[in-house]
């Protein structure tokens, strides 16, 4: 079984526009104590990919994957979710989440063969539920 952190940090957003230059706050997305943007980073050779805004991170995993096929777990560093996104297929199962088809740019590039990634389901949604707190302690959500 695979773990799921989710832990808040900054990134500089560094579009080709020194003026649009901005640090916001993102979400750290580890699995197994990685980086998982980082390591994703490194075998896409994609330096760009940059982690999603907090809010954004937390409604794609926690809701907005029971409407679409996949969802963004990362965008480019123009800070732009959609803008040649990472995206996964998420999966309910009785007791566990499962992500696979990790695509990038478009649903039919794969970044690499992924094995699925399975999450115990209740450690799941206590990662997000912790994230939701911490982004309503926070004030970046109401």
């Amino acid at each position: 079984m695979n773990h799921l952190k989710l832990c808040p940090g900054t990134f500089t957003y560094s579009p080709e526009d020194d003026d649009l230059r901005r640090t916001l706050l993102i979400s750290r997305l580890l699995i197994d104590g990685k980086d998982f943007i980082k390591e994703v980073r490194y075998w896409t050779r994609d330096k760009y990919l940059s982690p999603l805004e907090p809010e954004i991170l937390y409604d794609m995993l926690h809701h907005e994957w029971k409407h679409m096929d996949k969802v963004f777990i990362a965008g480019c560093s123009c800070g732009q979710p959609d803008c040649d996104p990472l995206k996964v297929h998420i999966e309910e199962k009785k007791y566990t989440m499962i992500w696979s088809q990790l695509t990038h740019m478009d649903d039919h590039t794969n970044v690499f063969d992924i094995n699925p990634i399975i999450f115990d389901k209740e450690e799941y949604f206590a990662e997000l539920a912790a994230m939701r707190e911490w982004m309503l302690e926070n004030w970046i959500i109401e």
